[in-house]
């Protein structure tokens, strides 16, 4: 995704958050000084309501979260993930780059969360869904022995904090990538779900079964 397709995109007013991130995980050169011309031209917003109520994309903060990367990293990333207004757009983008280096960023950045997750249960589910999708499939990234128990006793903690089906399920699901033959004890103990996420619980016990065996 090149600068010149983003300013397209944005004239034509059919720029996507998507395309943003793109440009930043491939870290297109001039990306940084395009965007900030983009979001003073267009007037992007940093809330997703406007004034009047209105919903809007937040490509502004999206910018900013995506010139902070581009220019720095994910040690630029750090600091700014303080703020818990910032976790849902920076999640969004470290659980598209799945490298150890990833990883490593949202377990320092969100320990927090993950050591306690009553802290902010809603942050603790973003972080649950973000390391469900960078470890539970065939392009995870490699993690430590270490980093994987940590991550398992988050989820295991997390599970009976969350007060949704669908939160629930995201616990669940998180293991496949990082869980040990406890999780697997755990989730078979676990009471059936609703028909509609049972199946996330019976998609883990088949992969932490798997993973068991292969420890062996």
């Amino acid at each position: 995704m090149n600068v010149q397709s983003l300013k397209r995109r944005a004239k034509a007013n059919t720029l996507e958050v998507e395309h943003i991130l793109e440009a930043a995980i491939e870290k297109t050169p001039g990306l940084a000084a395009t965007l900030s011309i983009l979001a003073e031209e267009y007037k992007w917003p940093n809330e997703n309501r406007l004034p009047d109520g209105s919903l809007v994309v937040p490509f502004g903060r999206w910018s900013k979260i995506a010139i902070v990367y581009v220019e720095g990293g994910f040690s630029s990333l750090v600091q700014l993930a303080k703020s818990t207004d910032e976790a849902s757009f920076i999640l969004a983008l470290a659980r598209q780059i799945k490298t150890q280096e990833s990883v490593s960023f949202v377990l320092t950045a969100y320990k927090p969360f993950m050591i306690e997750p009553s802290k902010n249960i809603d942050i603790s589910i973003m972080v649950a869904s973000a390391l469900n999708l960078m470890l539970s499939f065939k392009d995870a990234a490699s993690i430590s022995e270490e980093q994987a128990q940590f991550i398992e006793s988050f989820l295991l903690t997390l599970y009976p904090l969350a007060h949704t089906e669908a939160a629930r399920a995201i616990a669940i699901l998180g293991l496949r990538g990082v869980g040990s033959e406890s999780a697997l004890n755990f989730v078979k103990n676990l009471p059936e779900l609703s028909a509609t996420w049972e199946s996330s619980r019976q998609s883990t016990l088949k992969t932490l079964r798997k993973r068991v065996r292969s420890a062996l």
